[in-house]
């Protein structure tokens, strides 16, 4: 097929546009006391952000929450709330309607309701809430008024004015347009059975339907068919089982920013068997994405005892659930449990994963995810008060330590260290690799994470450029910084990026071929060699033998002496 003739200007950029790689971030499943149903698109930030959105975190035994712990900690979370089978929204209404306001026009109506933006949302200090709204003059106004009497919010609905002799109909449907986007606590809908043509069925359709009204000079009537409306939401009518979990996990594939996975007090929320259905959901979805570090709780407490786990306890337990669910490098294990003061002033033995998503989020955002967050530089927990099970990192229970080690289990223990006395420390960084290579080390799998996640949105904006060389070597000049970065900051040595970036013709291609490249295809070959952890430094203690002659000097014999 002939083209059109034209000139093609090639333009080689090299003042590339810097860019950043967003760290830091965690994804976490886990049952809340309200929020959005299996939506982890707002990035929670902090403890006050994640009450607001979320409420509190259940936690069957009452031990400190994961999620707050990980917040504190310095990481930045993707929360999929799990939500068990029935959950409804909470309905604003009375005892006679569900109806908030009517809105007739030019032989036309619409009701509006309320309901709470998620399932069995409990607003303010508990489940009960009012809802009062007024008209004033010509104004919809409206508050919502916590079970506590709490004022939480006020504002507008609707405003409007109908024609005069001298003026069109005013309607400033902007107002309700705002109500619908922002409102923190109700989300409006349109119920259809009140508009026999059905042409106002949602809330798009009604709020154009007032832009066509505004200056039409028709006549507008509000009726309030409640004022003072209340809910209770439900939120579920069991709890969530396996099949509501792995429902769940499937929302974390579509936020790939993260680096870790953890399911939040989950051996607390489900037996033995199920735990098991959905663990071997996370791994399946772990090992086929390559994009996340899936973090396992060994319990504090031996399954249905309140008997702490010791070391052949946390064994037996690990090896049950690798066993079900099969090894994998992207897999790691912990237990221990750690010490808390709860908000009584009492240590209670607690779960460990918001604890480790937390080190790991700091040292992945403040050094490397190729480096260990286990240990005394990156591994200590200031505000833990120790394991909830036997210390296993004093010097004389090495074999026991080391057993654990063996199976890959990584640990909370106590350490002594140069400068500050005893300090509880992570101990250990290992995947569940069972072969003997370097992805047996967190930081490895951490390195190969970061990799990809910095390079993807810089190759990401190449797709749909022209496949030639001068397009490559853009690609090259761009990754060659990050490069440079991993070998300055020790993630990884003898980096090789083959790539044919240095070509100037087809018949110069090394790595690709012209075939294939003409069908839009492009290969780089990335090589370079990983650097593990130190794990063992051996000294040897040499005491020289005697000798028969002896030589004594003085090195700072004064002057004079004899």
């Amino acid at each position: 097929m002939p083209n059109t003739p034209q000139v093609k200007f090639d333009i080689i950029n090299r003042n590339v546009e810097q860019s950043s790689v967003t760290t830091g971030i965690s994804t976490v499943l886990a049952r809340t006391t309200k929020g959005p149903a299996k939506d982890p698109s707002v990035l929670i930030t902090s403890v006050p952000q994640f009450h607001r959105i979320y409420g509190k975190e259940v936690v069957p035994d009452g031990s400190i929450s994961n999620i707050e712990t990980a917040l504190r900690g310095g990481s930045k979370l993707r929360i999929i709330r799990v939500v068990g089978p029935g959950a409804a929204p909470g309905k604003v209404k009375t005892a006679s309607t569900d109806s908030l306001l009517k809105i007739v026009c030019n032989g036309q109506s619409v009701t509006l309701k309320a309901v709470t933006r998620s399932n069995g949302d409990p607003i303010g200090s508990g489940n009960e809430f009012v809802v009062t709204t007024k008209l004033d003059g010509n104004t919809v106004n409206y508050s919502v008024v916590g079970a506590d009497g709490t004022v939480l919010d006020t504002g507008v609905i609707l405003v409007y004015q109908n024609s005069d002799a001298n003026n069109n109909t005013s309607v400033d449907y902007l107002s309700l347009s705002n109500f619908i986007a922002n409102n923190p606590y109700l989300k409006i809908i349109v119920s259809p059975d009140n508009e026999p043509s059905k042409s106002l069925s949602s809330v798009e359709a009604v709020l154009n339907w007032l832009s066509k009204i505004d200056g039409s000079r028709n006549n507008v009537t509000v009726t309030l068919t409640a004022t003072n409306t209340y809910t209770i939401g439900t939120s579920e009518t069991s709890a969530p089982t396996s099949k509501e979990w792995i429902d769940a996990l499937d929302n974390a594939r579509d936020y790939l920013d993260s680096y870790h996975l953890a399911l939040s007090h989950a051996h607390q929320h489900l037996a033995q068997a199920e735990l098991i259905k959905v663990y071997k959901a996370a791994k399946d979805i772990v090992d086929s994405l390559s994009e996340f570090q899936f973090y396992i709780e060994i319990p504090k407490y031996k399954v249905g005892t309140t008997d702490l786990m010791k070391a052949e306890d946390m064994i037996n337990y690990k090896n049950q659930i690798a066993s079900a669910i099969g090894h994998s490098k992207w897999i790691s294990y912990y237990g221990a449990g750690l010490l808390y003061t709860n908000d009584y002033g009492i240590l209670q033995p607690s779960d460990v994963l918001g604890t480790v998503l937390g080190l790991a989020d700091s040292s992945g955002s403040t050094y490397s995810y190729s480096r260990s967050f286990a240990g005394l530089n990156r591994g200590v927990v200031i505000d833990a008060n120790g394991p909830a099970s036997v210390n296993y990192g004093s010097a004389g229970r090495f074999d026991t330590l080391n057993s654990l080690a063996n199976e890959c289990i990584n640990l909370f223990v106590i350490k002594d260290t140069a400068s500050y006395g005893k300090r509880t420390v992570l101990w250990h960084n290992f995947t569940d690799q069972v072969k003997k290579d370097s992805f047996r080390f967190l930081g490895n799998t951490g390195l190969i994470l970061n990799i990809k996640k910095t390079l993807r949105p810089i190759l990401d904006q190449y797709l749909e450029e022209p496949n030639h060389w001068s397009t490559w070597s853009r690609i090259y000049l761009e990754v060659q910084k990050y490069l440079t970065q991993w070998v300055d900051n020790n993630d990884l040595t003898d980096p090789k990026w083959q790539g044919d970036q240095d070509a100037t013709s087809w018949d110069s291609l090394v790595v690709n071929n012209q075939a294939d490249v003409r069908q839009g295809k492009y290969k780089v070959v990335f090589s370079f060699k990983d650097v593990t952890a130190l794990q063992e430094i051996t000294i040897t203690l040499s005491i020289d033998s005697s000798v028969k002659a002896i030589d004594v000097s003085l090195s700072n014999k004064p002057k004079g002496d004899k």
